[in-house]
């Protein structure tokens, strides 16, 4: 039991503290109070933490699911190879399967290229003769 950072131990103190400074006729007056007033301080908290997750709900959510994604991504970043072998060993999609389907009719190559003039300039550095 740990209420308010409070132990077992601190409580009986605290109780003997208050029955010496408080007189055994006040002390169950005192010990309503405290518990009214305790009661009352985890109704708020309560109303409060309600309403901060009806305000800040959605937002929350939307910030542990980008928090999931770069945990996914860091994951994949500390071992890549990991992640191109598993991809790796996936079928194909439809779509890359059709891909790789020979077409029916060919496709015409570029024209080739023409063949560069022939140089008609003497090599640097030579002077002609």
């Amino acid at each position: 039991m740990n209420f308010l950072g409070i132990g077992p131990l601190e409580l009986v103190l605290i109780l003997i503290l208050a029955l010496i400074f408080l007189g055994p006729e006040d002390l169950p007056v005192a010990m309503r109070k405290l518990g009214k007033l305790v009661r009352q301080i985890q109704d708020v908290m309560a109303e409060v933490n309600t309403g901060l997750q009806e305000e800040l709900g959605p937002e929350i959510k939307e910030l542990n699911r980008v928090t999931r994604e770069a945990q996914k991504i860091a994951q994949n970043m500390q071992n890549p190879a990991g992640a191109i072998f598993s991809s790796a060993s996936l079928p194909p999609s439809p779509e890359a399967r059709e891909k790789g389907k020979p077409s029916e009719r060919p496709t015409p190559s570029r024209r080739p290229l023409s063949p560069s003039p022939p140089a008609t300039e003497d090599a640097p550095g030579k002077e002609g003769s």
